[in-house]
């Protein structure tokens, strides 16, 4: 199969409280193949079973704003102006002057003044840290980051995250698949089933924040501490899940049939490895809208666990509500009468 829109909806944020609205942002472009097997008759006594399997392939590409930018562009603002604070955008650094993509590597610091090891209370350079209540500057030695490609196809988004702090969440599952069979033997049958899904993609170059040396009590976006990057959309990959289910039945009369459904015999999820992975979740993003991550450079709860990354488990999303929880066994018996 194959689809591709122009004008295509999704959804971005309007500010920083979350409100939000659907914009024709871009065109999105999917293909893949859809396989499915039968062997067997479900109808009649013995081994019956059915495969299907599942390739998607989604891309977005945002088209620029009548502005002249695009989300990407956008996002780029908050990057460069990062940069402006390293040592490599400061006067005479390998990167001042520099373009990326048509756009200045290198932004601007709060204060609009050039960045140095230190700034000055009021927010002006202090190459030799030396006047009274400098501020010291801990960028200046990090590497400058490289913009993204406001040009290149992404994964679609369900909240595209051009806010810091906010959205995060990728739809369109590479793989999935189901395998379902049946052992019929008279009144009675047997159908096991099985249902995969590789994970979608998530994360957002916007996750995490720090101290801004040039302002006091402000902040601004940083790398991620844990990847040492802005993280691409799309950098990261939700575990892949595996869940396995049973249901009973027996004819006891031709109008009168019992079930026994059980549910989540299997409910696993493979993690990736990052550090924010915990064993019974299967979907992460960013954290709740506007809520910090403790950074190198910014505290935002001292000792909490749960700002110790940029990411963080969740229970569902806009687009798709894939349940983020490993799921308990459950049991469920029925009879069935036809009147």
């Amino acid at each position: 199969y194959y689809r591709g829109t122009t004008g295509q909806f999704e959804n971005i944020l309007l500010d920083t409280s979350g409100n939000e609205s659907g914009v024709n942002v871009g065109s999105e472009k999917s293909y893949g193949l859809e396989f499915a097997f039968q062997k067997g008759d479900f109808n009649r006594n013995g081994l019956s079973a059915l495969v299907s399997l599942t390739y998607n392939h989604s891309r977005f590409h945002y088209n620029k704003f009548a502005s002249g930018l695009n989300v990407l562009d956008i996002i780029n603002q908050s990057i460069a102006n990062y940069n402006a604070y390293t040592s490599a955008c400061g006067a005479g650094g390998a990167d001042a002057g520099k373009t990326q993509f048509g756009t200045a590597l290198c932004g601007s610091t709060s204060s609009g003044q050039s960045a140095a090891q230190c700034f000055t209370a009021s927010g002006g350079p202090d190459p030799t840290c030396s006047t009274a209540n400098h501020v010291v500057n801990p960028y200046w030695n990090r590497v400058a980051q490289p913009l993204e490609d406001p040009n290149a196809d992404y994964v679609p988004y369900d909240v595209i995250p051009d806010e810091p702090l906010a959205a995060g969440n990728g739809f369109g599952v590479p793989f999935t698949g189901t395998l379902l069979a049946q052992w019929k033997h008279d009144k009675f049958t047997a159908t096991p089933s099985l249902t995969f899904s590789s994970g979608s993609y998530y994360g957002t170059p916007l996750a995490m924040i720090g101290s801004d040396p040039a302002t006091s009590g402000a902040t601004l976006v940083i790398p991620d501490d844990f990847t040492g990057q802005f993280d691409p959309m799309g950098a990261f990959v939700q575990p892949a899940r595996l869940t396995g289910n049973l249901q009973l039945g027996y004819q006891v009369a031709p109008r009168v049939q019992l079930n026994l459904a059980m549910t989540n015999i299997i409910d696993s999820c493979h993690q990736r490895g990052y550090a924010w992975d915990r064993r019974d979740f299967c979907t992460y993003t960013t954290l709740p809208f506007s809520v910090a991550p403790n950074s190198s450079t910014f505290v935002s709860a001292a000792g909490d666990p749960n700002y110790t990354y940029p990411y963080t488990v969740q229970n569902g999303n806009n687009n798709t509500q894939f349940l983020g929880t490993k799921l308990p066994f459950q049991a469920y018996f029925t009879v069935n009468v036809k009147l």
